[in-house]
């Protein structure tokens, strides 16, 4: 091999790792965001919820005093 192909190859493989390195922050970044919008639906189900259940005990109050 000559040297430029040497400088070549390296140049080469260090592109790919720069962009295996990219890709697996991308997957990273992606799974926290994702990980992220599931816990803000999860509290907005569980407000949906404590509110569900404060009506019902309202109700239930109001229906057994007449």
């Amino acid at each position: 091999m000559r040297l430029a192909e040497i400088i070549d190859f390296e140049a080469q493989k260090r592109n790919i790792e720069r962009m295996n390195q990219r890709a697996k922050q991308q997957t990273v970044y992606a799974n926290s965001a994702q990980a992220w919008f599931e816990m803000q639906r999860a509290r907005a189900n569980e407000q949906k919820a404590r509110q569900r259940f404060i009506q019902a005990a309202q109700a239930f109050s109001r229906s057994s005093h007449p």
